[in-house]
């Protein structure tokens, strides 16, 4: 299991969606990524299953570490 949020968003990008791992990157927006939107879905539903929270959706100019950190917060708001 990927130790930290950012780590589950490229295991899932790389493993799930294909995307090669030198373009994953903390600063790399999700746009860069060239995700359509059904990419973007599987991006949610695989974080959501892995996370235990529900992404409400994914915005395609947040960076990587700007989700992880949404992402975060989120966990963080779920647990208390």
């Amino acid at each position: 299991m990927p130790d930290s949020t950012y780590d589950t968003i490229a295991t899932v990008l790389t493993t799930t969606l294909g995307r090669p791992a030198e373009s994953v990157a903390p600063d790399t927006a999700l746009d860069d990524l060239h995700l359509d939107s059904l990419a973007l879905v599987e991006l949610s539903v695989s974080l959501t299953e892995q996370l235990g929270v529900q992404i409400a959706g994914v915005d395609r100019s947040q960076t990587l570490a700007e989700l992880s950190d949404q992402l975060d917060r989120l966990v963080a708001a779920a647990r208390t």
